[in-house]
């Protein structure tokens, strides 16, 4: 069935958080800033656990960013324009989300602060879940029976290689990609801020609060 044009289908109605995604997401991160600046933790003091955190947290973050820069191959500049079936669309309905997913999820086990990582989660289940719906329900206004026979076969979130297309794309949105790159350049920087901030706790130069499991009601 081909694509419809913009003006050929409605979009449904936007709520406020579809509609201010992108404002959003830097305002999370600056709100959970004090997090990371004012509180500490034991474990961060314990070479082992702080170095499997870390690693943890630098391989998610790292997934994260390839998954975004791949999924933008394929989609940017044409977002809501074309129903995308190849590449990481043809495992996932949502690879850009999954790959901020993965974003989130590495720099909270790299910062290795519990708070934060719920944080994260919080975020995503209330924003993407509110975003997916809007999306998919204009994907289906726009290309009826060919995007509910993908809903059937390619799953949302979990990957399933069942149909998968490693197919190239057939055009790239240069600015798109690089756009991406960028944003996920601030990303890999906010790991040695991060270091630098832990040092300065332990030199005591910025006061932090250690919390405990105790704290965290987890003992």
């Amino acid at each position: 069935m081909p694509a419809m044009s913009m003006s050929e289908a409605a979009a449904p109605p936007r709520s406020f958080l579809v509609r201010n995604r992108t404002r959003l997401i830097p305002l999370i991160w600056a709100a959970a800033l004090p997090l990371v600046i004012f509180i500490r933790y034991p474990w961060q003091q314990q070479p082992i656990t702080s170095y499997v955190l870390e690693t943890l947290g630098f391989a998610a973050l790292v997934f994260g960013i390839f998954i975004r820069c791949w999924s933008t191959l394929y989609i940017g500049g044409r977002k809501g324009l074309e129903l995308q079936r190849s590449g990481p669309y043809s495992l996932v309905r949502h690879p850009l989300y999954v790959g901020s997913l993965f974003i989130g999820v590495g720099l909270s086990l790299f910062v290795q602060n519990p708070l934060l990582l719920l944080l994260v989660l919080i975020y995503f289940w209330a924003q993407y879940r509110v975003t997916i719906r809007y999306e998919e329900t204009l994907l289906a206004e726009r290309f009826g029976e060919e995007h509910a026979q993908y809903i059937n076969q390619v799953p949302c979130f979990l990957p399933s290689f069942g149909h998968a297309d490693f197919t190239s794309p057939r055009s790239v949105d240069v600015p798109a990609l690089r756009d991406e790159a960028v944003n996920c350049l601030v990303y890999l920087l906010f790991m040695p801020i991060s270091q630098l901030i832990v040092l300065l706790q332990q030199h005591d130069i910025v006061p932090a609060l250690t919390l405990t499991l105790r704290h965290l009601g987890l003992h």
